[in-house]
């Protein structure tokens, strides 16, 4: 059980750069960037690689939560073209696994493979290794 500091249903529960590290009975969300130096806009950004960001994304659905995602716009407020790219790859998958994310439920257990995620904020690419490997099949590879 995650310990609170507010009073359920007040407030949403928020990982910065982080997550949980198990199922929530309460949704949260996690908030974190395509660039692993800053929220904002500076030279020579480190991006995230965009499987990277698509296996957050999974695991924190997973647990029931949600993935804000900052793009660190210019000072002007655009957008370069390096992130764009980035959304529109994100943009690529989700056409393709909609329906994994949306509208989706958290799974009854979790880590049911060799890896484990760190909990807590800040512990972004922690993981821990046990030991078996399994696959999630989310769609038949071939319809009938």
């Amino acid at each position: 059980m995650i310990d609170l500091a507010f009073p359920e249903g007040v407030a949403v529960l928020d990982v910065e750069r982080g997550k949980l590290d198990d199922i929530s009975p309460l949704f949260w969300q996690t908030d974190t960037s395509v660039c692993r130096k800053s929220w904002g806009y500076i030279k020579d950004h480190e991006y995230k690689p965009v499987d990277s960001i698509i296996d957050d994304l999974v695991d924190i659905v997973s647990k029931n939560g949600c993935l804000l995602l900052n793009i660190a716009p210019r000072p002007d407020g655009t957008i370069p073209e390096e992130r764009r790219e980035i959304l529109r790859n994100i943009g690529q998958w989700l056409t393709v696994n909609r329906e994994a994310i949306y509208g989706s439920r958290p799974w009854r257990v979790y880590g049911e493979g060799p890896t484990r995620e760190v909990g807590g904020e800040f512990k972004e690419g922690a993981h821990l290794l046990l030991g078996k490997i399994y696959v999630l099949q989310l769609r038949a590879a071939f319809s009938t």
